[in-house]
């Protein structure tokens, strides 16, 4: 693999926990050995100085910290601001940490997670949005934060089941740049005037914070700061259960387990379901003597399983950018209460989206040229499971491939992602 490009440090720790200094000095001759000789920095989940240079055993050459204002999971437009940047951390308690070092932020709040049943990637990026940028931002600049690293600028596709179970399979993130890689959103434009604001201002490098200036606002004794307690009462439950015996029960999951077939998408793209174990999702699966049927027109006549494939050409224009999006349209049952039923999607043998009708979000999966082949054939197979058990039929609303955007320019074509094909396979 070859890597182009300045290399700046390092990064020793990652959010997530308080390392020991005996874990960290360990990573850190690791780096060392390994003939890592740029400085050292860290990811400080709160910044509490850990890790601060002089500190000891296990301390960095460059202090850095985790920084995210705004509450993470499911974006909401009510959102609150979930930690006060200021309290957390200032150039004062900069002075007082690591005064040898610049003011690093290695990671920032770029955007927000959202979780099933969340209310999507678009309310994320507008709850982290322009204004977030331009206030959270700039009050880092004031601090003259010279280190930032902004999470995420781009978040992309959680493929093949690679993000936490939380999770739905996009990563958008609410970032500046969207899932399908357009930039139309108004942080990016933000975003890229602070970045020229900032490299047309050498003065910025040099300069310090002014000392503060405190004053009283008001002589009222009126304003005071009263706790609001919940009524609560108290009080027990008990389980009153049916006689327990013992069962026994096995998971079944992806043919093989760790010896997995699939060696170049890995063990997590692919289930337990029959049809995944065998590898019908793979391109050159034996299609030509199944059953004709619809996953729209026909579906399923009950609750249960059911695997769909087909195959079609592309051939859009070279030259050209256009995203493309498996859409499926909301599926609702005669009463108008949304299905129960869940669909994966495999594109050419790669999982591209897991779709839960009656809790959503996600209904449109991103899938970007080299998965498909936009100048050849391709195979396309999804996992229909209906759980509804008073459904007389279950089947999707509908299911399409839409442009997102056509963009012409120097575009280089992306080449073909290789993937293993069908083989038959032993075992079930």
């Amino acid at each position: 693999m070859h890597w182009t490009g300045l290399v700046l440090g390092a990064l020793l720790a990652v959010a997530g926990g308080t390392a020991s200094s005996k874990q960290t000095a360990y990573i850190e001759n690791q780096y060392r050995d390994a003939g890592i000789a740029i400085p050292i920095t860290a990811n400080d989940m709160i910044p509490l100085g850990d890790w601060v240079p002089g500190s000891g055993r296990g301390a960095v050459d460059i202090y850095g910290y985790d920084a995210y204002p705004l509450e993470l999971g499911s974006c909401t437009p009510a959102w609150t601001m979930d930690e006060n940047p200021l309290t957390l951390f200032n150039y004062s308690v900069h002075l007082e940490m690591s005064p040898s070092n610049p003011v690093a932020v290695t990671e920032f709040q770029g955007g927000s997670n959202d979780n099933w049943g969340g209310n999507g990637m678009d309310v994320c990026a507008s709850m982290v949005g322009a204004e977030f940028e331009s206030v959270f931002q700039k009050e880092l600049y004031g601090q003259r934060t010279t280190i930032l690293n902004v999470y995420m600028i781009y978040g992309g596709t959680n493929w093949g089941n690679l993000g936490q179970p939380e999770g739905y399979t996009s990563y958008d993130y609410g970032a500046a740049i969207a899932e399908d890689r357009t930039i139309s959103r108004p942080k990016y434009g933000e975003m890229k005037l602070q970045a020229q604001f900032l490299q047309s201002s050498p003065d910025y490098l040099t300069s310090s914070p002014a000392t503060p200036v405190y004053s009283t606002y008001t002589d009222s004794q009126d304003l005071v700061t009263t706790p609001l307690l919940t009524n609560t009462s108290t009080a027990f439950h008990t389980l009153a259960g049916h006689s327990q015996t013992d069962l026994t029960w096995k998971m079944t999951g992806n043919l093989g387990g760790d010896h997995y077939w699939d060696l170049t998408r890995g063990p997590l793209n692919e289930g337990g379901m029959y049809a995944e174990r065998q590898g019908f999702h793979l391109p050159g699966a034996p299609t030509s003597t199944w059953e004709i049927r619809s996953p729209v027109h026909d579906g399923l006549s009950g609750p249960g399983l059911a695997f769909f494939a087909t195959s079609f050409d592309l051939d859009l224009p070279v030259g050209y950018d256009i995203p493309l999006s498996v859409t499926f349209a909301n599926t609702s049952l005669p009463t108008g209460s949304p299905a129960a039923l869940r669909v994966q999607l495999f594109v050419n043998g790669w999982q591209f989206g897991e779709m839960i009708n009656n809790i959503g979000p996600q209904t449109s999966f991103p899938v970007p040229e080299g998965i498909f082949d936009y100048t050849g054939p391709n195979y396309l197979a999804l996992t229909l499971w209906g759980l509804d058990g008073t459904a007389e039929s279950i089947k999707l609303g509908g299911i399409a491939l839409e442009p997102t955007a056509v963009i012409q320019g120097a575009f280089s074509k992306p080449a073909l992602v290789q993937g293993a094909t069908y083989a038959v396979r032993g075992g079930y």
